[in-house]
């Protein structure tokens, strides 16, 4: 044992004449009386009980004598073992996983009583600053010893629904210079890249919590498809940390009031979940409506916020479009297709479009999607002869204009040799290298101009056709760009593409208006690396920390304890 205050101890010198005063005795005075026979009695019981008073004031002074003790010991300050006494910074972790109910109690709640434990232990040469980290690194009580503030500053930290980033768990122990005059105690279940933990000897980790069985979604979107017919369609990938295979039921919602929560069921789909990360599924509904929806795991376990992902489709603006190429027709009847169901697109004027079709030659208008080119244009230099047989191959992998469409089944019947402008952007080629898809910009105008003819092969009839209008149309007046259906927690809505004007971070689950104009938006979880509230494989690296009251608090409890004994004996003897 040590003592932070080691002067104080001169004090047990007091003992020595307090204890003398104390057993001092005061000769009484003699009094004269008339009637000695009345004092007789009470004189001879005092007698009898001398040895009682005795043994009853050397308890007394005993009791004096083990309080002042406790009160010299308590000033003190004594210290056990040998401690570090560096200044503590104690990071809790408040990412979504530390939801997680483990026996009963979240991860998060236990971490903050851990970290009371740690606060209440501290003494006078030993101050603690608190932070927390998540999607950043966030400090909520910079370096104090008033262990008030520190249990305010606990108190305080809410509830997270952002993993732990890089860039916060870069922040922990990685400044040498700060970490060698202080030592940080991180409480975290370790639900993150483990290969981004700092190795840092003034860094230890403490880890919460036990592996928990959870099912949960961990990828979701839901979008209109280009059809014919209204539909929808679902990605889903969902994860298990259960040790067997899993039944569940995904259901699909629509929510018809937001006012009331009022949902109406669109589908349910019985599901068998295998350990660990599934396999994503597509899955398509008949139906479009645009507004808020619902995707709910039917199932209880330990992490409730990764088994409902709110999504939102947005209603899409029409792109109007205009036909200046013949058959006018087949052209137009490839605009309706997506003008009917889905609106999407819609027929317009020329003066009035916001992309023109033609064929053979360029247009003038702003946006235009032209086929079978010929003779010379601001988007080809000039067109040669048929090409022979060829296999397509796509220069830009996974291009937004083109997720639709299969090149594998395109023909590219009519194609011919041409020779490009500087500054075009071809995205198919011919095995042989020609150029049978391409976009360009002149003078304030884009197109995007496909080398084939439609009319050769009949592709007119194909699907692919209303198809490859409505996503090049949708391109060129930037409507691929469209919203996610639903974002996660500490990502940053866009909401003016233009300035590039960003939201503040998302931090709550579910839908959210947001901007000016009440954009609706939705947010969930979508985590796996927190989903997997099981797969606690971090190992804790703490080392000896003090928790709960110092020593010096329990000393001055006794002496309060003694103190009350002896107070007690004291008005005993006043009434014997």
């Amino acid at each position: 044992m040590s003592f932070l205050n080691p002067l104080a101890l001169w004090a047990l010198t007091a003992i020595i004449p307090l204890t003398a005063v104390y057993l001092l005795k005061i000769k009484p005075r003699k009094q004269p009386t008339t009637a000695l026979f009345l004092w007789q009695q009470i004189l001879s019981q005092r007698k009898s009980s001398s040895l009682f008073q005795r043994l009853r004031h050397l308890l007394s002074l005993l009791l004096m004598l083990l309080a002042f003790i406790a009160i010299v010991m308590m000033m003190a300050r004594p210290q056990l073992g040998s401690q570090n006494r560096q200044d503590l910074l104690i990071v809790i972790d408040r990412s979504a996983s530390m939801n997680c109910l483990d026996h009963g109690r979240s991860r998060l709640e236990q971490a903050k009583d851990q970290a009371r434990q740690i606060v209440l232990a501290l003494h006078g040469r030993q101050r603690a600053a608190i932070a927390t980290m998540s999607d950043d690194f966030v400090f909520h009580c910079h370096l104090t010893d008033d262990t008030r503030q520190l249990t305010d500053a606990i108190a305080a930290i809410t509830p997270g629904y952002t993993a732990v980033t890089d860039a916060a768990l870069s922040q922990v122990g990685q400044q040498p210079a700060w970490a060698r005059e202080h030592r940080v105690i991180v409480l975290t279940d370790g639900c993150f890249d483990l290969e981004k933990w700092p190795e840092n000897k003034h860094v230890s980790l403490e880890r919460i919590g036990s592996p928990q069985q959870n099912v949960g979604i961990t990828v979701c979107d839901l979008t209109p498809l280009p059809s014919n017919v209204p539909t929808l369609g679902l990605y889903v990938q969902l994860v298990s940390t259960y040790d067997q295979p899993v039944e569940i039921s995904l259901t699909l919602s629509h929510v018809e009031d937001a006012s009331t929560d009022s949902k109406r069921l669109v589908k349910v789909w019985p599901l068998t979940l295998e350990p660990g990360v599934n396999d994503g599924q597509v899955f398509e509904i008949a139906d479009d409506t645009p507004g808020r929806w619902l995707l709910e795991l039917d199932h209880e376990d330990a992490l409730v916020q990764d088994n409902t992902a709110w999504m939102v489709v947005a209603k899409p603006t029409p792109v109007k479009v205009a036909v200046a190429a013949e058959p006018r027709y087949f052209f137009q009847h490839a605009v309706n297709a997506f003008a009917q169901n889905q609106a999407v697109m819609t027929l317009s004027e020329l003066d009035q479009a916001d992309v023109v079709l033609s064929q053979q030659t360029a247009s003038d208008a702003g946006h235009a999607v032209i086929f079978a080119p010929q003779n010379t244009s601001p988007w080809w230099e000039s067109v040669g002869k048929p090409l022979d047989a060829f296999v397509p191959r796509v220069e830009i992998k996974d291009h937004p204009a083109l997720r639709y469409l299969d090149m594998s089944a395109l023909r590219f019947a009519g194609a011919k040799q041409v020779s490009l402008p500087a500054g075009t952007v071809v995205w198919v080629r011919s095995d042989q290298g020609v150029p049978l898809m391409w976009w360009g910009q002149h003078a304030g105008r884009s197109a995007i101009v496909v080398n084939m003819d439609p009319a050769e092969d009949v592709f007119y009839l194909s699907p692919y056709f209303p198809v490859m209008i409505q996503s090049f149309a949708s391109y060129l007046v930037g409507r691929q760009a469209v919203d996610p259906s639903t974002y996660r927690p500490g990502e940053r809505v866009m909401l003016d593409r233009a300035a590039k004007r960003y939201s503040p971070k998302l931090q709550q689950l579910g839908f959210h208006k947001i901007g000016v104009q009440d954009k609706l938006i939705a947010c969930s979880l979508l985590s796996e690396a927190d989903s997997l509230v099981g797969d606690v494989t971090i190992e804790a690296t703490q080392q000896s920390v003090a928790r709960g009251q110092a020593p010096a608090y329990w000393f001055g409890v006794l002496a309060l304890c003694l103190l009350s004994a002896e107070c007690l004996l004291y008005h005993r003897r006043k009434v014997d």
